[in-house]
């Protein structure tokens, strides 16, 4: 590591700054782990400040590990697969980008009902945030599929 940037918060602001950071570095080529990203927090959860006003507001909160799992094994994924130039290679970058969108709608539906419009997800709501995250899991379980095959069939 050469250069960090550094978020204090785990916050709103600091959730979108740290995902838009990485996605700068993305496109601006330079995501080669010489610039990194680091979030301060006292521990690694998002609060939900806008709702305190509610009772049990310390149980208002949800683990940004996963999420930030997801975005950097999806990207990563994504960035290697641009390099294949064979058929398979496209059909592999056709997977990751379904299931990469796939993923961010399911969080934007998570976003969008949560801290939009305010309401708490129901199983309606969930039933579409649990297709989407299947439908992006079905989408990475082919593209192993593809890849276990193809790594058979050479090895013949």
């Amino acid at each position: 590591m050469d250069q960090a940037i550094v978020i204090v918060g785990a916050g709103f602001a600091g959730l979108w700054s740290a995902l838009g950071a990485a996605r700068a570095l993305d496109a601006a080529g330079r995501w080669d782990g010489t610039i990194d990203i680091a979030v301060i927090a006292p521990e690694p959860t998002l609060h939900m400040r806008p709702r305190l006003h509610e009772a049990d507001p310390q149980n208002m909160k949800a683990p940004l590990s996963e999420l930030f799992a997801a975005v950097v094994v999806n990207l990563v994924a994504t960035v290697l697969k641009f390099g294949d130039r064979t058929q398979l290679g496209a059909t592999h970058l056709a997977t990751s980008l379904v299931a990469t969108f796939q993923l961010l709608a399911a969080s934007m539906v998570w976003v969008w009902r949560l801290y939009v419009t305010e309401a708490p997800v129901d199983g309606n709501v969930m039933s579409v945030i649990v297709s989407l995250s299947g439908g992006a899991l079905l989408a990475n379980l082919f593209s192993v599929i593809l890849l276990m095959g193809e790594t058979l069939r050479q090895g013949r």
